[in-house]
């Protein structure tokens, strides 16, 4: 049995969501003066990697804490999308994976794009899913899908189309995840748990599989 960390760390001057701030860390309490250490963390909820709740997009809909545990573990996935040369995933390059989407509770989109974490680039040209793309896997029986970038949606785009498709359907959205590359072709287990915050539209999660 193997275990593989799908999560990036948070850290000081990490990548965010334009617009957003980077967390931050300070020191409350040190060893030397108050016999423990403990940091005070400022960040938003949708730092690192995380988990998009259907309350996110959708008014009314529910938190991540009002759903069950079992909403964010399951059999998983990866589909690989590395070698396409072009910034849409259509339903076209989808279809042949109907076989696997039938089978897993989650599937992971692997692009390789994680490999430019840190840098400008992670944020401009990554690839999405068109909306008939979407559309279509939003039919099956899925708890959740994943990308190794910063969105389901282009950042230039305020309509967010990609995150309601699949939060109508109340299917999770997991974004920023790496070391996909590790899980090609093997069934896994996958464990996601975000943070149990009071009602969430959004938690950083630990992302892992479980081989």
């Amino acid at each position: 049995m193997k275990t593989i960390d799908l999560s990036h760390t948070i850290s000081t001057g990490m990548a965010v969501y334009p617009g957003t701030e980077p967390p931050e860390f300070s020191d409350q309490c040190t060893i030397d003066s108050d016999g423990f250490y403990e940091k005070k963390i400022t960040m938003f909820s949708h730092t690192g990697t995380h988990i998009d709740a259907p309350s996110h997009i959708l008014k009314k809909a529910k938190s991540l804490d009002k759903l069950p545990i079992s909403s964010f573990t399951g059999k998983a996935y990866v589909l690989d999308f590395s070698h396409l040369q072009k910034t849409v995933i259509t339903y076209q390059d989808m279809a042949c994976y109907k076989p696997l989407l039938k089978k897993s509770d989650f599937i992971l989109l692997y692009t390789g794009w994680y490999q430019k974490w840190g840098e400008s680039a992670y944020f401009k040209n990554f690839p999405v899913l068109s909306t008939e793309a979407a559309t279509w896997i939003a039919e099956f029986s899925l708890k959740g899908i994943g990308v190794d970038t910063i969105s389901v949606d282009r950042t230039d785009i305020r309509s967010f189309p990609i995150h309601r498709i699949f939060l109508e359907k109340n299917i999770l959205i997991i974004e920023n995840l790496t070391a996909l590359e590790e899980l090609l072709n093997i069934d896994f287990t996958l464990f996601c748990f975000p943070l149990k915050i009071e009602n969430s539209d959004g938690a950083p999660a630990r992302a892992v599989a479980l081989v």
